[in-house]
């Protein structure tokens, strides 16, 4: 989310940090908080080279590593990085290479460090972010007699942070040549299964660990399973060597079409696709991120609308014209009834299209109620046909209408309709997911003063969200 060109290679933080860094927390916060825990703890206290580009974004690699440890970092960074890897057969070694987004810079920060023990002990899903990342990092369930779970924290400060919530039974203290380390050790199987309802991990040693913890499979079968995730890593390493451009999954594909037909400018540039976005939501630009991040360059530009004085930031995400050509089509009934006549796929087209143009309107009925409806506005009515065709044969029923001001067409839901088709897509734009459960919270309830003010207060996060965004850009001397 650089707000610089690349040749300038300028360090964004340099100017203002704290506010940029609270800005971007906040709405990785809103996002995911699980993940945003999980991230800072990985980023702060994991073992891997680091260096800042000049464009930006963060060199991660993790050299000579174990294949299940390759397995596990690509696991984790993927959704949120382009890399690259390479496997010594000698040696049995991976060399994994991450390009991680500007935004989690902020992570390695300062500010940040003193922003997270608030977060943890404010932030349930914070927490068991960073448990989860600890027990992945640091930690082992020896399994026997006597299981134990038993874990370290390298530092003393968030150490006494996490023991405010998790119940051990002993300190070990131990030596590792020069350095002493303590593990957390506990032995109480209720407390065990306490923390192991807190996690989710992403690490297959600590998964298998677990399983094994639980007797859900045989020491035989954990070292079969860990063999076999192995080989077929190592195998798909090979296979994307020969095809080296990562490419979206047909549900990935199917949501970017739809957000595309509603959103998003498109057009081939020598052997690159390049996709083109301007917005003014801040949490529009972390979407952009989370679609093509992985996938290739993202660069941006920042303006400031002196005749409105409204901020907003031009995108441009560079991708393999191989891969992503499919975007050439965009807007083409045919092509999109061809690719979406598969459900799922249609529900992700769909959500895409939503997140894109879609709105969600609360409003107080004339009988004192809350009254729901969604609209899809699209200069397309060819588009809105074939989805109110589709959504009515699952008995999702809508309405399109023609809007003669802005000469464009209108595909809505009201009430319970609105509502199935709220629960039917699976929209990842935060700010309407944000809305959908305000909706689903108060549909048909009597209309208060307190639905008001839970109104007002999404509607004043978005105002200042692009507040912030503009006083960012303003510091920032854009170009």
């Amino acid at each position: 989310m650089t707000l610089r060109s690349r040749r300038d290679r300028v360090d964004w933080f340099s100017e203002d940090m704290d506010r940029k860094v609270s800005f971007i927390i906040n709405l990785l916060l809103e996002q995911d908080p699980f993940l945003l825990g999980y991230l800072w703890f990985f980023l702060r206290f994991s073992k891997y080279i680091f260096r800042p580009r000049g464009d930006g974004a963060i060199y991660v690699a993790f050299k000579k590593v174990y294949p299940i440890r390759a397995v596990y970092v690509t696991n984790l960074l993927r959704d949120l990085s382009s890399f690259a890897i390479n496997f010594d057969r000698k040696r049995n070694r991976f060399h994994a290479r991450f390009i991680l987004p500007f935004i989690y810079r902020a992570l390695l920060t300062d500010t940040a460090y003193e922003i997270f023990p608030i977060l943890i002990r404010e932030k349930i899903s914070v927490f068991r972010g960073i448990l989860t990342a600890i027990i992945d990092l640091y930690g082992r369930i020896k399994i026997g007699k006597k299981p134990a779970l038993v874990f370290r924290i390298p530092e003393k400060s968030l150490e006494s942070i996490v023991l405010e919530r998790v119940r051990i039974d002993r300190v070990s203290i131990r030596n590792h040549g020069a350095r002493t380390y303590r593990y957390l050790v506990v032995r109480d199987e209720r407390k065990i299964e306490r923390v192991l309802k807190l996690i989710k991990p992403v690490n297959p040693e600590r998964i298998l660990e677990i399983a094994l913890y639980r007797k859900a499979i045989s020491e035989e079968e954990a070292i079969r399973i860990k063999r076999s995730i192995e080989n077929r890593f190592v195998q798909y390493v090979f296979r994307e060597r020969r095809h080296s451009d990562p490419e979206p999954s047909r549900l990935e594909k199917a949501y970017i079409l739809g957000f595309a037909t509603g959103d998003i400018a498109v057009k081939p540039s020598g052997r690159k696709i390049v996709a083109e976005l301007t917005t003014t939501h801040p949490e529009a630009i972390l979407l952009f991120h989370r679609m093509f991040d992985k996938y290739g360059r993202v660069s941006h530009v920042a303006r400031i609308y002196r005749k409105t004085d409204q901020s907003f930031i031009y995108l441009r995400a560079y991708l393999s014209k191989d891969s992503w050509s499919f975007l050439m089509n965009k807007g083409k009934i045919d092509y999109i009834k061809r690719e979406t006549r598969d459900l799922e796929k249609f529900k992700h087209f769909l959500a895409g299209l939503f997140d894109a143009e879609g709105t969600i309107i609360i409003t107080k009925s004339g009988i004192g109620r809350v009254q729901l409806a969604t609209r899809i506005t699209l200069g397309r009515i060819d588009i809105l046909r074939y989805i109110h065709k589709k959504l009515g044969r699952i008995g999702i029923k809508t309405h399109i209408y023609r809007d003669k001001k802005s000469n464009c067409y209108k595909l809505t839901a009201t009430s319970r309709e609105a509502i199935k088709l709220l629960k039917f897509i699976p929209m990842k734009h935060t700010e309407k997911i944000r809305k959908a459960r305000i909706a689903f919270k108060h549909h048909g309830e009597k209309w208060s003063r307190d639905i008001e003010e839970e109104l007002k207060r999404y509607r004043e996060l978005i105002s200042r969200q692009k507040e912030e965004l503009k006083t960012l850009i303003e510091k920032g001397e854009t170009t």
